[in-house]
């Protein structure tokens, strides 16, 4: 699952700097992947933290 998701970070990464390039972004390529990889990475991290936390919540409130 870990794997996973590194894999998924990267190409969203790839995607977002390949857009960026496409539409005119006057950034290198290495400081946009950079960038967009970082900033994945953090999202989606902050995303399944949330997750886990109003799981966590939804159980402890009980039927």
């Amino acid at each position: 699952m870990v794997t996973e998701f590194w894999w998924r970070v990267f190409l969203a990464a790839v995607l977002t700097a390949a857009t960026a390039k496409l539409l005119g972004c006057p950034w290198g390529v290495l400081l946009l992947f950079s960038v967009a990889y970082i900033s994945w990475a953090v999202g989606l991290i902050l995303i399944l933290a949330l997750g886990v936390w109003v799981h966590t919540l939804w159980k402890r409130r009980g039927p």
